[in-house]
């Protein structure tokens, strides 16, 4: 079924790169953005357990390359959005898909935001689009470059925003 999603003439859908907060869709990753004040040494933002975690430049960076990639216009049609929550949910605490318990700023409280960058284009391209998302890589302002969506699971939705894919 994916499959054939994913071959039809016409059809759109979009990748959902979480930027703070947990997505409702099973098995996700999520992510947290650092204050500038919390970044002492940046090569460890890198995680090993599948949560992205953002600076502010590495943000800053990654709309820039969205927008890059929009305009060369190798891979069809592509449009990005930034999508922010509510922050009148911020300190809410909640249980995860796994019922692991993030820790945010060392705070008690789960970030139940959900602000997330959808990266919307042809179906034809998804897979193309994830490996390029997957690949992608900053080189901050000291240090080596760092792949901060290496090893994430992020979800492919259809033109209604309905779960396909975690990949």
């Amino acid at each position: 079924m994916i499959q054939e999603y994913l071959e039809t003439p016409y059809a759109r859908c979009a990748w959902i790169v979480p930027v703070r907060g947990v997505l409702p869709w099973t098995g996700c990753s999520s992510a947290v953005v650092l204050s500038p004040t919390n970044i002492s040494n940046l090569p460890q933002v890198v995680n090993d357990n599948g949560q992205i975690t953002w600076t502010h430049e590495s943000l800053v960076a990654f709309w820039s390359f969205l927008l890059a990639l929009r305009d060369a216009k190798n891979l069809g049609a592509l449009s990005i959005s930034f999508n922010a929550s509510d922050t009148d949910s911020v300190e809410k605490e909640v249980r995860c898909h796994d019922n692991d318990r993030y820790n945010v700023y060392g705070s008690p409280f789960i970030v139940i935001l959900q602000d997330y960058i959808k990266v919307y284009h042809d179906a034809r391209f998804a897979m193309v689009i994830r490996n390029v998302l997957d690949a992608w890589g900053y080189l901050p302002s000291e240090g080596k470059t760092i792949r901060v969506l290496k090893g994430v699971r992020l979800i492919l939705v259809n033109d209604r925003s309905g779960g396909i894919l975690v990949l």
